[in-house]
């Protein structure tokens, strides 16, 4: 236990360290925009959202100078700490909060904490069982950790022409850059657990101040009970702080609506950029939201300001996430490289590369016909795996009706609420018209979660009050019921990270338990020397865990070798030749299936392991060989 509560503290301690130093420097950027209405908590999560934004551009500035390095961090973290603690003053001057009762009675109170246990438990399921563990997801040690850590090493932004998605914009991953400078996966890990905590405030006060009371609380609670939430928190995925990003745009804009000051909609703008700076398809919280604000100043009567709206809330979004691209133009030839390749072009890239990474992205897509867009959100519901291995899980779409009742019958809730279904109804269609991963629809979901408590908390506002705890009673069970406790699998993803946690297992062996090929990646960084370049193959490319250097094979996720190429073995090992490859991993888990060339590609690798390869390593799927030259040579 001593063990565990040590690695809790000393994370949390960075953690702490790296919010500090974001609202520090989030306070800084909203001194001047000057938010009318905000109260006290609104101020500092908005604080804590647009430093988290700076302090990512702030590394990246740091990186491309060549700056990367722990006391340049370091000097980082604490000045913006100074900052923050500067501000208190003007924090302690904001206005509270309204607090509104939502319970009156011990059995409402009861109830409300129940609450309460559905929102602490995901959580806290992500503190132990994901962030305080080693990473493990395959996207995590494939490139959301692995750019990081090789910037790190490199002190600087460097060109990595293998990895697909480190020429897209990475503002997260700069923020994990921190943690992993101060030797604390934990720590950057902690990063979207804290996002996740923001999103939950954002909800909860966004609620209780603009809808029917116990809205906020409710829709905490709901969002946390999704099953994919649960999968995501702790871990070094990007799509939460894609959707706390989000949120927190759309929860300005509404402010802006209300007053009308300039500083919301510029505050707004600036958060939609860093939704933008997050993932490529961040993108749409700025066309989103440029658009429903230049709607709200149509509606108005004002036509001409509406476009300057609209061309002014792209501009601040765009010279949010405007590094980024630049970035990739520089990298790459094309800012959003590699997309619209046709068009842009791009260097290490080709029409091919472009045919099948689509086909990639869209493995998991319904056919695009308006039935599908129509019953788009049930099919996700009712499939157990079909789009991704994060599942929605069925609250969302349930309780999602109920938001039309206010919307019908209580016309001061209408605005918000037609906001609310437009900005769902708009996620909704442009993930639609991009890959149907589940995880993708995040973004979407604070808005349909929110539609759907006005209605619920709306509703148990006139009923009896017997009547309304039993309805938030058996709501309670329900959300409890799909709670982890219940889930096998992330029951026994909690169990096997327990060992760790409490010092009885090493690294090693919890990552063996949890990758039974990890073995071949501890053969490689004991047994290699430092000059050693090893070849990821044929689709395996979790180089996080990998000291030498190395270099994808991923016919999908890079157009760096172009194995098709290539005639034969010979061919393909004077090109390794090239490049410094000495040793190739194969690992036969993961198959190149469903693109152009894959049998091409499959022969070719399997003749120059048998030409050229020498066996080192076997362990169930994974094979480790050295390169040394043509067998008859030996």
């Amino acid at each position: 236990m001593l063990h565990l509560l040590w690695h809790l503290i000393s994370a949390s301690a960075l953690t702490a360290l790296i919010c500090g130093a974001a609202l520090g420097y989030g306070a800084l950027a909203l001194r001047p925009l000057r938010l009318p209405g905000a109260t006290r908590a609104e101020y500092l999560l908005f604080a804590l959202g647009a430093g988290g934004a700076a302090l990512s551009l702030l590394m990246l500035l740091l990186g491309a100078l060549g700056l990367i390095a722990l006391p340049v961090s370091l000097t980082v973290l604490l000045a913006g700490l100074a900052l923050a603690i500067s501000q208190r003053e003007h924090w302690r001057a904001l206005p509270r909060a309204p607090l509104r009762e939502p319970a009156a009675t011990p059995a409402e109170r009861a109830v409300w904490l129940g609450f309460l246990a559905v929102i602490a438990l995901p959580l806290g399921y992500g503190l132990f069982a994901h962030a305080l563990a080693p990473p493990t997801d395959y996207d995590v040690v494939a490139y959301h950790f692995a750019i990081p850590r090789l910037y790190s090493e490199a002190g600087r932004i460097v060109y990595l022409p293998y990895v697909l998605h480190s020429n897209w914009p990475l503002g997260t991953e700069m923020l994990f850059l921190i943690g992993l400078q101060l030797s604390s996966e934990s720590a950057a890990q902690l990063l979207t657990l804290s996002f996740a905590l923001m999103l939950c405030a954002a909800l909860a006060l966004f609620g209780e101040r603009w809808l029917p009371r116990g809205s906020g609380w409710l829709a905490a609670a709901i969002f946390c009970a999704i099953p994919m939430v649960t999968r995501l928190v702790g871990t070094g995925l990007v799509e939460m702080p894609l959707a706390c990003y989000t949120f927190l745009a759309f929860y300005a804009l509404w402010h802006w609506r209300q007053s009308r000051a300039r500083g919301w909609l510029l505050l707004s703008a600036g958060l939609a950029g860093a939704a933008a700076a997050t993932k490529l398809n961040g993108v749409a919280a700025a066309l989103v939201f440029a658009t429903l604000a230049a709607a709200l100043a149509a509606l108005e009567g004002q036509p001409r300001r509406a476009v300057g709206v609209f061309a002014g809330y792209g501009l601040v979004s765009f010279l949010v996430v405007l590094p980024w691209y630049l970035k990739a133009w520089i990298h790459t030839g094309n800012p959003i490289w590699p997309f619209l390749y046709p068009l842009l072009g791009g260097r290490n890239w080709d029409e091919l590369g472009s045919i099948y990474l689509n086909g990639y992205l869209r493995t998991t897509n319904m056919a695009p016909t308006f039935a599908n867009w129509l019953t788009g959100l049930w099919q996700v519901t009712r499939a157990n795996g079909r789009f991704g291995s994060f599942l929605l899980g069925p609250y969302v779409l349930t309780l999602l009706p109920l938001g039309v009742l206010p919307l019908l019958w209580r016309p001061a809730l209408r605005p918000l609420l037609t906001l609310l279904g437009l900005s769902l109804l708009a996620f909704y269609s442009i993930w639609f018209l991009l890959t149907h991963q589940t995880r993708f629809l995040l973004p979407a979901m604070p808005f349909a979660i929110l539609f759907g408590s006005a209605g619920l908390a709306w509703g148990c506002s006139l009923a009896p009050r017997l009547l309304r705890i039993a309805v938030l009673g058996g709501l309670l069970v329900w959300l409890l019921a799909g709670a982890w406790i219940f889930d096998t699998h992330q029951r026994e993803t909690a169990q096997r990270a327990l060992p760790y946690l409490l010092g009885q297992i090493d690294r090693e062996t919890y990552l063996t338990s949890i990758y039974d090929d990890y073995p071949a990646y501890a053969y490689l960084n004991h047994q290699l020397a430092p000059d050693a370049r090893v070849l990821l193959a044929p689709m395996d490319v979790r180089g996080y865990y990998l000291e030498p250097d190395y270099l994808w094979a991923n016919a999908i996720g890079q157009r760096y070798l172009r194995l098709e190429q290539l005639a034969d073995a010979d061919d393909l090992y004077a090109e390794l030749q090239r490049h410094g490859v000495s040793h190739v991993l194969i690992n036969t888990r993961f198959v190149i299936q469903g693109i152009p060339f894959q049998q091409h590609i499959n022969d070719l690798l399997n003749s120059l392991l048998e030409r050229y390869g020498r066996l080192l390593y076997e362990r169930g799927a994974s094979r480790v060989y050295a390169l040394d030259g043509p067998r008859a040579a030996r």
